[in-house]
């Protein structure tokens, strides 16, 4: 089946956007983390 050139793009560039989400979040708490175990 064929995929428009469009939407392959758009999938691409929103996996990259979950990927930095979840970087994020790790950040976050890991942050949290230190702030409460101190």
């Amino acid at each position: 089946s064929y995929t428009p050139p469009v939407k392959l793009e758009f999938t691409r560039i929103v996996s990259q956007d979950i990927d930095k989400s979840r970087r994020q979040i790790k950040e976050i708490f890991s942050l949290i983390n230190e702030y409460f175990l101190k």
